[in-house]
């Protein structure tokens, strides 16, 4: 682990490329909430005026940053809760034991009222914003809010360094905003180097030969796709598909077309059908729901529908002509941004890779299931 200096007010984007000051290393693959403990308490005490917020940054997937600052909120207090892109993504978290919400739920916003954020939202000892690297401008300036409202809140975020930045990454003219930003609200970095997904020697080594292959041998996309996973197409769905299969798209349009594959092959006829789920795409679609989060169609008739947000069960009545698919899409393929974070058990199968064979293979290598 490298404890980098912190931000001072004049120089904040300066502060990322300095020397460390304090180095602090560990070999385990997993760590007790002691561990975590200690282990973060090693962290210099900040310069008068910058907050004790701390990033925790990493070049590879699986290298224990949501671990580490999970285990340490969970060792320091009761009153926590982890911020999450998604309902989906909090789910997952709550499943494991952690408690966990939505950044516009932990920060009291509606969609398209963002500027309007509940003063009085629950306030928390110590707060942890999952994958920084998935918000844009309106979401960083909610936490800035929060932040400010609640001064004696300890924050800690997660970051992935090499993801795909947050869609809006030309903000203003400004290409690096979102990294300017991330130093502004979480002036303390600690970047984790081990991956700890990769627990076996074979695996290991697997990923330092992807390396090589990549920036020594300079292999092309073609070729490394080729070397490390196995080529399918989607006319061929029955044979990659199953109930934990992750589908990825960098197109919009390839997303749709493998929904539709994937729900056909699945023996469904209608697009929307009570008791499966769909991801909004729209936050105009109902005041209280949001983009990119998942709800289960509990209803329908001829004029109406019932929509249940799968985190919270909060029921939304809508108009049936809203159930289009510019509103509501099925689930099974998501966009490269989207599903960055997410825990994988089954298949990937990636289309539209666009020259991001690097992340796309290494994303779960050690499943050795890409296709």
């Amino acid at each position: 682990w490298k404890v980098m200096e912190p931000a001072r007010n004049s120089d904040v984007v300066l502060s990322r490329g300095r020397e460390p000051r304090t180095v602090v290393c560990t070999m385990k693959d997993e760590w007790s909430a002691e561990e975590a403990r200690d282990i973060l308490s090693q962290v210099p005490p900040c310069d008068e005026g910058v907050p004790f917020n701390w990033l925790l940054t990493a070049d590879l997937p699986g290298s224990g940053k949501s671990h580490t600052a999970i285990k340490y909120v969970q060792a320091m207090s009761n009153n926590y809760v982890v911020a999450c892109y998604s309902n989906e993504q909090a789910l997952e978290w709550k499943r494991q034991g952690v408690e966990a919400c939505t950044l516009y739920t932990l920060c009291g916003a509606r969609p398209g009222a963002e500027d309007e954020t509940d003063k009085k939202a629950t306030t928390y000892d110590y707060v942890m914003i999952d994958e920084l690297g998935m918000f844009g401008s309106v979401a960083r300036d909610m936490i800035r809010k929060y932040m400010e409202r609640n001064p004696d809140t300890q924050f800690l975020a997660t970051e992935d360094l090499l993801q795909i930045p947050p869609i809006e990454s030309d903000w203003n003219g400004d290409a690096n905003w979102y990294r300017r930003s991330s130093a502004m609200l979480f002036p303390r970095e600690i970047h984790l180097f081990e991956p700890k997904r990769f627990t076996k020697e074979k695996d290991k080594l697997r990923i330092k030969e992807l390396k090589k292959d990549l920036f020594e041998r300079g292999l092309a996309q073609e070729e490394v796709v080729a070397k490390y996973a196995k080529k399918t197409s989607l006319a061929d769905v029955g044979s990659w598909w199953g109930e934990n299969t992750l589908c990825v798209s960098y197109t919009h349009k390839t997303r749709e077309a493998v929904n539709d594959a994937v729900h056909k092959h699945l023996g469904y006829t209608e697009y929307f059908v009570p008791g499966l789920n769909y991801v909004c795409m729209k936050s105009t679609l109902h005041k209280e729901m949001h983009k990119n989060c998942v709800y289960e169609l509990v209803a329908r008739d001829g004029t109406r529908c019932k929509l249940r947000d799968i985190l919270s069960g909060a029921e939304y009545d809508i108009k049936a002509d809203k159930l289009t698919k510019e509103n509501l899409s099925l689930p099974y393929c998501r966009t490269g941004h989207v599903v960055q974070g997410r825990p994988v058990s089954g298949n990937v199968v990636v289309f539209d890779t666009k020259g991001r064979s690097y992340r796309i293979v290494s994303y779960r290598i050690v499943s050795y299931r890409i296709v």
